[in-house]
């Protein structure tokens, strides 16, 4: 996603998400901009590469973040054992 594409979805969503995930777009947002200058200074002999890796590692958890915020949450004990139940239907239903 380019970075165009990120503020178009960030102007389209922002309003609507967590603000778990507003923060966390935000900081990947940056970090993925920052990235091509890390992988530049990080190009000679003897380099650290951790700061390279810790980067990539925000932008890339940012989907995580995503999953977890729009996850249904589990069913209760009792819904497990209604969910196979059947539902009586109503005596105006007709079988068509």
């Amino acid at each position: 996603m380019s970075t165009v594409e990120c503020q178009a979805w960030w102007n389209d969503n922002a309003l609507y998400i967590e603000p778990e995930v507003r923060n966390a777009f935000n900081r990947a947002y940056f970090a993925a901009l920052d990235h091509r200058t890390l992988l530049e200074s990080g190009r000679g002999a003897g380099t650290d590469h951790k700061p390279i890796e810790d980067n990539m590692r925000l932008v890339l958890s940012l989907g995580d973040v995503i999953m977890r915020a729009v996850a249904l949450p589990s069913l209760t004990e009792q819904e497990t054992k209604t969910a196979g139940a059947q539902v009586p239907r109503k005596t105006s239903e007709v079988d068509t």
